[in-house]
């Protein structure tokens, strides 16, 4: 089964896609390598046996009981005691404020 430029020019406009007519004749090149690819891989001769490793590893087990929201053991007052807005309040870095106590030393400066 080849991809035909007029296939791809169909799925370029679904997708709401403009292409050049270079484009379209890569595009339509492209995806036939891949379509290649794909019929070299189905002729690959595995060894008989299950080819799916995901069915041969069991489920897991499922623990008992409904699933609970977690709760804090802290309130949000002990965590952040400065709220506004939804957002935490917290204090300035003293090291953000190292630049303008120390005469002005910029980053990558020495002070």
């Amino acid at each position: 089964m080849a991809v035909e430029r007029s296939e791809v020019t169909r799925i370029a406009a679904l997708a709401k896609l403009e292409f050049e007519d270079h484009d379209i004749e890569r595009m339509t090149e492209e995806l036939n390598d891949i379509l290649e690819h794909f019929r070299v891989l189905q002729q690959v001769d595995l060894p008989e046996g299950n080819h799916d490793a995901r069915s041969a590893a069991p489920a897991p087990e499922r623990r008992p009981g409904t699933l609970a929201r977690d709760e804090l053991s802290l309130s949000l007052s002990d965590l952040a005691p400065s709220h506004e807005e939804g957002f935490f309040l917290v204090p300035r870095l003293p090291a953000l404020d190292a630049g303008t106590r120390d005469g002005g030393a910029g980053e990558g400066e020495n002070p």
